[in-house]
Order: C-alpha cells, then sequence, then structure tokens
C-alpha cells in the first residue's frame, strides 16, 4: 500500500506540473504573438514599451498573475510570475535561427508551482518555464512596391521616409549623393549600394521569393466606351467624372481642374511650363499614356478617403506600361496611392516638395530634394492598408 501511494502521489504532482507547463505555454505564445503586434509601434526603437505592456496584459488576460517584466534576456529573483519579452530573440543565443532579429518577439515566461506531495521529498515548488516566438510577418502589406527589374534608384538629396512600413523591392537600390530611405524593414532581392553620403535604414534584408502586386484583384473601373473627348491646353480646363479624355497636354500656366470627386479617365497626360493639376477625392485612370514632361507642374491632388478606390490617386493597370514623371513645385500636395505595376516611375522637384503617397510600380527613381511620406499617415482606411495580412504569427 505503501508502494502504490508513493506512485499515485507521484502521478498527481507530475500530472498537475504538466498541466501547468501546458498553460504557461499557452500564455508565452499569445504574450509572444502580443508584443510581435506592436513591433510595427515601436518602429526603430526595440523592444519599446508599448510591446512591453501589449505582452504583459496577454499574461493576465490569460489567467496568470501580473508578471514582473525583464527584457533582453534579463534576469529576475521576483517570487511571481515573470514574464522576459526580448526584441529580437536572444534566450537561445546563435542556436537561434532569428537569434537579433528585431522582426521577432520573444517571450519567455517563468513560475513557480507548488507540488501536492513533493515536499514530502524537500521538494515544495518547481520552477516551470515555457518559450515563444512570433513574428509580424503577416503584420498587413508594404507600403511600397518596387516589382520591376530595375528597382529603386536614385540621386540628389531626396529622402524616402516608410519608417512604419515595409519597402518591397525585387531587384536592388542604388542611391548617391545624401539620399535616404527609411523604413520599418527594407527587403530586396538584389543588392543594395550607396555612395557618398547616402543610406538604407535598416539595412536591407535579401529575400528570394519575388513580391506581387497586392491589389492586383481590385476591379478596375470601367472605361467609358466611345471616341475620347479633346481639350484645350491653357487656361482653365475643367473635366469630369466618367468621361474619358484623350491625351491632354498642359502648357505654360493651365489647370486642370477635376472640382467634382470620382474617377476620371484620360489617355496620358503632357505638360510643360508650370501648369496646374488639382482635385480632391479624385482617381485618375489612364488606360494609356502616362505622365511626361518638362517643367515643374503644382500639384494640388487628393485622393479619395472612402469607396471602392480609397486612397488611389493614379492608376496605370497592367496592360500600361508608360511613365509617369511627378515633378512638382514647393507647394504642391499629392496625397495617394500610385497603382502603376508595369511602369516606371520618377520623382523630382524642388525644395518643399512632399508626396505623401504609398507606391505599387515597376520601377523607381528620384532626384532633386523630394521627400517622400507614408500615406497611411493621413489616411488608415485605404485599399492598400486594408488588403490583406493582419496579425502575428508563430514562428517558434
Amino acid at each position: 500500500m505503501s508502494v502504490v501511494m508513493g506512485v499515485l502521489a507521484l502521478a498527481i504532482d507530475v500530472g498537475n506540473l504538466r498541466y501547468q507547463e501546458e498553460r504557461i505555454q499557452t500564455v508565452a505564445d499569445t504574450a509572444a504573438m502580443a508584443g510581435a503586434l506592436e513591433v510595427s509601434t515601436c518602429g526603430s526603437t526595440s523592444n519599446c514599451s508599448a510591446m512591453q505592456t501589449a505582452a504583459q496584459s496577454a499574461v493576465v488576460e490569460n489567467g496568470l498573475a501580473s508578471p514582473t517584466v525583464v527584457t533582453q534576456c534579463g534576469t529576475s529573483s521576483a517570487s511571481g510570475v515573470i514574464l522576459e519579452v526580448n526584441n529580437g530573440p536572444c534566450a537561445l543565443g546563435t542556436k537561434d535561427p532569428n537569434n537579433g532579429n528585431t522582426q521577432y518577439v520573444e517571450a519567455v515566461v517563468t513560475e513557480k508551482q507548488s507540488t501536492f506531495f513533493g515536499a514530502l521529498l524537500g521538494l515544495p515548488q518547481m520552477t516551470l518555464a515555457a518559450r515563444s516566438e512570433a513574428t509580424a510577418g503577416g503584420a498587413g502589406p508594404a507600403c511600397i512596391y518596387t516589382l520591376g527589374s530595375s528597382g529603386i534608384t536614385g540621386s540628389g538629396s531626396g529622402s524616402i521616409d516608410a519608417s512604419s512600413c515595409v519597402i518591397d523591392d525585387n531587384a536592388g537600390i542604388t542611391l548617391s549623393g545624401s539620399l535616404s530611405i527609411t523604413a520599418q524593414q527594407v527587403k530586396i532581392m538584389g543588392t543594395n549600394t550607396d555612395s557618398g553620403s547616402s543610406s538604407v535604414s535598416p539595412s536591407p534584408t535579401t529575400v528570394t521569393t519575388a513580391a506581387t502586386n497586392p491589389l492586383a484583384s481590385l476591379s478596375a473601373p470601367t472605361v467609358p466606351s466611345g471616341s475620347c473627348t479633346s481639350v484645350g491646353s491653357s487656361g482653365t480646363i475643367s473635366l469630369s467624372p466618367g468621361v474619358l479624355y484623350c491625351g491632354i497636354v498642359l502648357s505654360g500656366s493651365a489647370t486642370l481642374d477635376m472640382s467634382s470627386s470620382g474617377t476620371y479617365f484620360i489617355e496620358g497626360i503632357t505638360t510643360s511650363g508650370t501648369p496646374t493639376i488639382e482635385g480632391t477625392g479624385v482617381t485618375i485612370y489612364m488606360p494609356t499614356g502616362g505622365i511626361t514632361g518638362s517643367g515643374t507642374t503644382n500639384w494640388n491632388l487628393t485622393a479619395p478617403t472612402s469607396g471602392t478606390y480609397d486612397g488611389i490617386a493614379l492608376w496605370l493597370p497592367s496592360t500600361n506600361s508608360s511613365g509617369i514623371t511627378l515633378s512638382g513645385s514647393s507647394s504642391s500636395t499629392f496625397e495617394g496611392i500610385v497603382l502603376a505595376p508595369d511602369a516606371g516611375l520618377t520623382f523630382s522637384g524642388s525644395t518643399g516638395f512632399t508626396l505623401t503617397t504609398d507606391l505599387i510600380v515597376g520601377n523607381m527613381t528620384f532626384s532633386g530634394t523630394t521627400s517622400i511620406d507614408n500615406y497611411n499617415t493621413v489616411n488608415s482606411s485605404n485599399v492598400l492598408e486594408t488588403s490583406g495580412g493582419g496579425g502575428a504569427a508563430l514562428a517558434e
């Protein structure tokens, strides 16, 4: 009977500890995923307070006591629940393929569990620990895609600020002068070459899987049938949505006025001088032709902020590989997504020309003092931001 009772006591303690270990593992999984969801919030600061708070809340919400939080493989002598949050992972050192990668969040949960009969053997408590790792790789789409074979090239003193999102490039990045690119992550299939004081931050990650158009499934508007409508090239040229216009030539100080919100169909725009292109809540759809020319354009164009084409300012379908040149004055305002997956895009402009845009283009060239900011900062409901992804994924 003594032997039977001893085996029974051992089975009860081992079974309970095994159950508690599984429970702690679940908590570690949720803490790692909660932390990974905050990677974009942290930006260039690893293991920020928002990440620690999210992971700590996940522990409490899953039934454990409020933990003592330590970071980056820290230690604690606390007697209760201990949560270690590492961004990037460090608990396994170089044995972990994601060691130090700030796109991954590691959570280690430790808790002391009392035994029922272990005290008879001098083991009144056992320390249980569980480790988990998650990535924000599924946290949503990039905000800049270059899908062609030339990638991103540039010279001058401009900047791309995509610090809250990802740049996905299918070729490589070549910069000279004092250009700068900042992003949450930069993924390239080629190489990164910087000269002068140009820089890419963080250093690009080389990938082997090509990016694809995240809006490929978005249904294009129906181009009006029949012949296109011709318009003049000077003075104020007023257009109406839902009408197909022939290629438009803007010269001198002409103004292309799209005062009503909606979709405008234009077979290309050629500019010279200092014309103005203006419209609010406007999507310009170009079945053929692009935007070319010389001079400096005064842009005052904003995309729709609701509806099927929420956020799209300029759209060239995949059947249109015409080039696009956006050359703006210091007072220009361009807000919206450029969707031109097979077209080359060139930016140039004066000091103060800031584009608030997300890009899905073939290749991109920028020069001068052009600055590019993430469109999501002014319209988080846009079709690119909501096109897919979401959440975090367990990695280990």
